[in-house]
């Protein structure tokens, strides 16, 4: 009897002690399989995801409110990018930057074509992690510049899905003026739009120098274009100013006249 009284206890710490490892074996086994399962996004999807204008909120962990009224518009659509930066209580331009994109394996690649600070990063290209989490997008890398390896945390914030007007896109300036320019000094302009955003930037690609840049919001409605500067490099004073021009969308081009009496700016798809 006293030994059935000290074995009844070891017996029974020993089931639970069996019951407890069952279960944190139970654990891993359905962890493992579960991260087995999972698989990575698409491309193609990871692609539509990004798609629109985003507002950054977040750079390596510090907040952008702390930097009073700076504010940074990144637009993706179509295989271009443009980004640009500003400070609304000044009404100051700071910074842009644009060119093209790719997403290949679950990176996204930037090429640039055009940085108002730094013109010797033109013709490179910087690889990140890129996700979208509701509605924010989080981007991350490693970047090497002048020689300094910098790791880059950026985070926004959504502002339109790309999807909300047929203008979205990437368009390039062409008038009978801006032919002759193109071929003699190798100038464009191009203008990247989104649902509710829009960029615009001259810039010359043999000297890398930047003519101009803006950008804010536009809208397209009964054949008129009408836009509203966040930005402006070289006319500070139609920031938060509205311009509304007559325009004519149709298939792959785009007419905006801007003056009477003008030709009007006809603007090519690239995408």
């Amino acid at each position: 009897m006293k030994h059935s009284q000290r074995c009844c206890p070891r017996s029974f710490l020993n089931l639970v002690l069996f019951v407890f490892l069952l279960s944190i074996c139970s654990s891993f086994s359905f962890r493992g399989k579960g991260s087995a399962e999972s698989k990575p996004i698409p491309d193609e999807v990871l692609e539509s995801q990004i798609q629109g204008a985003w507002k950054m909120v977040e750079e390596n962990t510090s907040p952008w409110e702390d930097l009073g009224g700076w504010a940074q518009m990144k637009l993706i659509s179509n295989g271009y990018f443009m980004v640009g930066v500003y400070d609304s209580k000044k009404k100051q331009f700071l910074n842009a930057a644009g060119g093209t994109y790719a997403v290949r394996n679950g990176k996204y690649t930037e090429y640039i074509l055009f940085h108002t600070v730094d013109p010797s990063l033109v013709g490179k290209s910087f690889t990140f992690q890129i996700r979208v989490d509701g509605a924010r997008l989080i981007q991350n890398g490693n970047v090497r510049i002048d020689g300094i390896n910098m790791h880059l945390s950026e985070e926004y914030q959504r502002i339109d899905y790309g999807t909300e007007s047929p203008l979205a896109g990437a368009w390039r300036k062409q008038t009978v003026q801006q032919a002759y320019v193109n071929s003699q000094k190798r100038e464009s302009t191009l203008m990247l739009t989104t649902g509710t955003r829009f960029q615009r930037v001259s810039y010359n690609s043999t000297t890398k120098r930047v003519g101009n840049v803006m950008g804010g919001t536009y809208s397209y409605r009964n054949n008129q274009w009408v836009e509203t500067h966040k930005f402006n490099k070289n006319s500070p004073a139609s920031i938060n100013r509205r311009f509304s021009y007559e325009a004519r969308y149709e298939g792959r081009k785009m007419g905006i006249k801007k003056r009477s009496g003008y030709r009007p700016d006809t603007y090519i798809r690239l995408d």
